[in-house]
């Protein structure tokens, strides 16, 4: 059976949001990856011994978290890129509210009344 994904949405203050794709990033990616590791290794020792059906078995749970894995990175990029995008906003915003400089007289040439 194919576990079912559900979104879980919470909010955090704008200037908390790296921190916190850190935050999520190191608690459920790092544990998750070495766990994958492990099995990866599994498998590889169950083929030295000529175990193909539980290197099979090792490598599909090595996918599986895997696969969670890139979730995790698909979500952490999908909240990068909003947060980017608003900054470019607010800098785009900040940068329309200054006023233009007023645009330096060019030297115009005199000609006299004979041309």
């Amino acid at each position: 059976m194919t576990p079912k994904r559900v979104k879980i949405t919470y909010s955090v203050e704008f200037e908390e949001v790296l921190e916190e794709v850190a935050r999520l990033m190191g608690a459920k990616g790092r544990p998750a990856l070495l766990q994958a590791n492990e099995f990866l290794n599994q498998a590889s020792n169950a083929l030295t011994k000529g175990a193909a059906l539980t290197s099979v078995e090792c490598i599909k749970e090595a996918r599986d978290i895997l696969a969670g894995v890139d979730y995790l990175l698909e979500d952490g990029m999908a909240i990068l890129l909003g947060y980017v995008g608003t900054k470019s906003s607010e800098t785009a915003q900040e940068l329309a509210g200054q006023k233009p400089e007023a645009p330096t007289p060019t030297p115009q040439e005199e000609t006299d009344e004979d041309g």
